[in-house]
């Protein structure tokens, strides 16, 4: 069963190989130039694409950095606050038990 299935296999890639020969539109050589050319522009357009994700990337990442910041000085600043409010709060009792 193994032998008929790479028979089989190897028959196929033979006829696929000689059909594809046969009905190729351009020659070899233009046929190399043009799968030279695709694959080239293939990696200029992932390079650029990777390079606008990057972008993209750090942009976020610089606003999430922004974002922290700000809501940790709003923590900060509510925590002066009500630190504040209480020792008032205890200051104002004291005078009023006294």
């Amino acid at each position: 069963m193994r032998t008929s299935i790479m028979k089989n296999f190897l028959i196929g890639l033979g006829v696929g190989a000689a059909t594809g020969i046969l009905c190729a539109p351009y020659s070899g050589k233009k046929t190399r130039e043009r799968i030279t050319d695709t694959a080239n522009h293939g990696a200029s357009y992932c390079k650029d694409r990777s390079s606008t994700v990057s972008d993209a990337v750090m942009e976020f990442i610089e606003q999430g950095r922004h974002f922290f910041e700000h809501g940790r000085d709003e923590i900060l600043r509510q925590k002066l606050g009500v630190t504040e409010a209480f020792r008032r709060g205890t200051s104002a009792y004291k005078q009023a038990v006294n």
